[in-house]
Formats: C-alpha cells, sequence, structure tokens
C-alpha cells in the first residue's frame, strides 16, 4: 500500500476497491443455511440482553472494559501511520511495518488460550499494561525505534479479541448471545463516534503526542475504575 500511494495517492483506494468487488461477487454464491427463526420479538430480546447485562456485575464491568480497550486498539489503527510519519518513516515503508505487527498480532491470536490458561485474569492487567506501555511511550519518545511502541498495542490486540470475547461468552447464555455481543459493537461505535473527532481535533491544534497520552490516560482510567 505504501509503495503504491508513492505511485499516486489514489492507487490504494482503487486497489482495496477491487478487492472488495470481488469479495462481493464471492458473497452472491454463497447461500445461507436454514434455521430456525427466533420466537420472541426482538424487542424482547434485546430487553432480556440489556437485565441480562445489568444484573451480571461482572460482566457489566467485562463489557465496559471490553468497550474501551477495543476503542483503544481501533484508536491505535488511526494513529500508526501519522506517528509513523512523525519518527521519519518513509511513507513507502509504511506497509511494511504494519504488515509485520498484524503478523505479530495473528501469531498472538493463534497462541491467545495458551497466554491466557498460564496467566489466568492477569491477562486482562497485561492487556491494559502492554496498552498504556505502547501509548505512554509513543508520548513521549519519537525516534526511529518508536514503531515497537505500536508492535507492543498489537501484542496486546492479539490478546484481547479473542480473551476477552471468550470471558463474556462465558457470562452469557447461548440464546442471548448474539444480542449481547451486537450491543457491545454498537457501544464500540458509539464511543468511537464520540472520541475519534475528539482526539483527532487534539492532533491537529496540538499534537499526536497530546491525543496518544489522552486515549492512554483514558485506558488507565477505566481499568483502574474496574
Amino acid at each position: 500500500g505504501g509503495y503504491m500511494f508513492v505511485m499516486h495517492f489514489r492507487l490504494p483506494y482503487i486497489a482495496t476497491a477491487v478487492a472488495f468487488f470481488l469479495a462481493v461477487i464471492v458473497v452472491l454464491f454463497m447461500k445461507e443455511p436454514k434455521r430456525k427463526m427466533p420466537s420472541k420479538k426482538l424487542q424482547k430480546h434485546f430487553s432480556e440482553s440489556i437485565k441480562t447485562i445489568s444484573s451480571n456485575r461482572q460482566l457489566f464491568y467485562l463489557v465496559i472494559f471490553f468497550v474501551m480497550i477495543h476503542v483503544s486498539l481501533v484508536m491505535s489503527w488511526f494513529f500508526v501511520q501519522p506517528y509513523y510519519r512523525l519518527i521519519g518513516i518513509r511513507a513507502e515503508h509504511f506497509g511494511i511495518f504494519l504488515a509485520a505487527g498484524y503478523l505479530l498480532t495473528a501469531i498472538v491470536v493463534r497462541n491467545a488460550h495458551k497466554i491466557e490458561k498460564s496467566l489466568g485474569n492477569k491477562s486482562l492487567v497485561i492487556i491494559s499494561l502492554f496498552i498504556l506501555l505502547g501509548y505512554f511511550f509513543g508520548s513521549q519518545f519519537s525516534f526511529i525505534f518508536g514503531f515497537l511502541f505500536f508492535w507492543v498495542i498489537s501484542f496486546a490486540q492479539g490478546m484481547a479479541f479473542p480473551i476477552l470475547d471468550d470471558y463474556v461468552n462465558r457470562q452469557v447464555k447461548s440464546h442471548n448471545r448474539a444480542t449481547v455481543l451486537s450491543m457491545k459493537s454498537v457501544l464500540v461505535n458509539i464511543m468511537l463516534a464520540i472520541i475519534a473527532p475528539l482526539l483527532g481535533y487534539v492532533a491537529d491544534t496540538s499534537s499526536l503526542q497530546t491525543a496518544l497520552i489522552i486515549m492512554g490516560a483514558a485506558v488507565l482510567f477505566v481499568s483502574v475504575l474496574l
């Protein structure tokens, strides 16, 4: 992607559009399996899921924690390219560093269950700690090896999604699971709709490092609170 951007800034968009077009063609040949439609109305199912979350204190805290962790990880995707430019990485090399970070995430995801088994509930502490370290050091230092700070966040990302999803699923009965997970995604999108423009404004009017430290402080606040 970086090399295509150097050739012409529109090339990555065109390549992405082609990839999505091919995906649409594949989807057209898929058939959805027959399933029994739920007997309950969607509104009733939704209200039951809200009661499930609010009545289960551990699940309630897990959902809040997951939302903040998810938001911080998505924001790191927005921050990473401006940060690479800040520390002097050329645009044509962005793809190499990003691919390495995603490869690290994939390796951690593959072994997340082993990590969780060895760490137990400490996994949540490790996830928070790694995200905090990535944001804190990224906000304080801007030298060429600063890309390692975002790789630390990539490591946390590989742990976060499979482990937190598993923790939430353990607390929810199967008939409510899909709705609870959907509610969790809705909350993530609402938080992103609020936080992303604010941090973007901070990065533009103040500095990228200030936006990083604010995001890190938010993760710290929620982690300590919960």
